[in-house]
């Protein structure tokens, strides 16, 4: 695709416009407002995003869009993707579906995938599998496209080849992106702890369906590890995980465990970049004061902060149309302002989902966040 690029001033704000040779909308008879995919690229060390598509150049068939700045910062840009072990890239926003209520997320997957998500996550304990491939399906976007990932459940860990086809059934998929062991902790179907399987032998078997099923598995990772797990698994394992996908946000900001990713090839995915239910961060005063000085809101700000983590990738939740736009906006963020906010974590920690829930006590995670 050729880009014809051309900046002009109008009062204080940069607008950049773009010509482009093909129709920007994913579903070319949806025209909507808002229906234009939010696609970030780059111009001189600076992202920016299509917000709309405004006039149409007759003559030479070219869509014009008027493009915002989001960020005058470049010290620190924010990648469109983060490349995973395997080779395969993976956006770096996603849309997260936990605890989405029954009947939402059909709406909100397709809604995002028309504006431009490529990046979806769902589990089969959230218990809307189903939900999200109608979601792919309406959106009209190829399956080729979107990076798709679920999660094995706990109490399947004696049985994930039959939960591997469960969940492709269930979703209306041929494969899956990303298959991850959702939590170190099998359980039994009543919810307890089930002492009766290692959570290493499920790996195993993990890494042998993903070895003999690459049609259907690209690639396999895990979820809600800590240090310890991870150098276990690494120790007896030929599979690296492709990510490490845990609770990021500033009051459980994991550096360490984020580190030791990256020293291991493991890329992580933060959820629950809010705070979670409630989103509490949203009214800190350090989250307030950063939101003013990059002229965003606070949810911009705290989505925006693990983009810009060194391979890191984000996934906010949301199931209305207005955040779910609102979420896209990711904007490059100064080092140093990262590290002041993660710094809440030091007299405001906490986490959302803490791993005790599971029954097997802290999993390897210490109570420092």
């Amino acid at each position: 695709m050729g880009l014809n690029v051309k900046a002009t001033r109008a009062r204080c704000s940069t607008v950049f416009f773009l010509s482009q040779s093909r129709s920007v909308y994913p579903n070319p008879s949806d025209k909507s407002e808002g229906s234009a995919p939010p696609t970030v690229i780059k111009i001189k060390r600076r992202h920016i995003m299509i917000t709309r598509a405004d006039s149409l150049s007759n003559g030479s068939s070219c869509r014009r869009i008027f493009l915002t700045l989001l960020s005058f910062t470049s010290t620190m840009p924010a990648s469109k993707f983060i490349k995973l072990n395997t080779g395969a890239e993976m956006p770096t926003l996603g849309l997260g579906t936990w605890r989405s209520k029954p009947g939402q997320v059909e709406h909100a997957v397709e809604f995002a995938l028309r504006n431009g998500y490529r990046n979806i996550d769902t589990a089969t304990a959230y218990g809307n599998e189903s939900e999200v491939g109608k979601g792919i399906k309406n959106s009209g976007v190829p399956r080729e496209e979107i990076f798709l990932t679920t999660k094995l459940n706990n109490p399947d860990m004696g049985k994930p080849e039959e939960a591997l086809e469960y969940s492709l059934k269930t979703l209306g998929t041929d494969y899956l992106d990303l298959w991850l062991m959702h939590w170190p902790a099998p359980m039994t179907p009543e919810g307890g702890a089930d002492k009766s399987i290692d959570w290493l032998d499920t790996w195993h078997k993990m890494e042998a369906l993903y070895k003999a099923h690459p049609e259907k598995i690209k690639a396999i990772g895990v979820s809600n590890f800590s240090i310890p797990y991870l150098n276990r698994l690494l120790d007896n394992s030929s599979v690296v995980p492709a990510t490490n996908q845990i609770e990021l946000h500033p009051s459980c900001p994991q550096q360490s465990l984020v580190d030791f990713c990256a020293s291991k090839g493991i890329a992580v995915t933060g959820y629950s970049p809010l705070g979670s239910e409630g989103a509490p961060l949203l009214k800190n005063e350090v989250v307030k004061k950063m939101a003013q000085k990059y002229g965003v809101g606070e949810g911009t700000v705290l989505i925006s902060m693990q983009a810009n983590r060194e391979g890191v990738n984000v996934l906010p939740k949301s199931v209305t149309n207005e955040r779910i736009l609102a979420n896209a906006k990711i904007i490059d963020m100064e080092p140093a302002d990262i590290t002041e906010l993660n710094e809440i974590a030091k007299t405001q920690p906490f986490r959302a989902c803490h791993p005790s829930w599971a029954g097997w006590g802290n999993l390897g995670f210490t109570e420092s966040v």
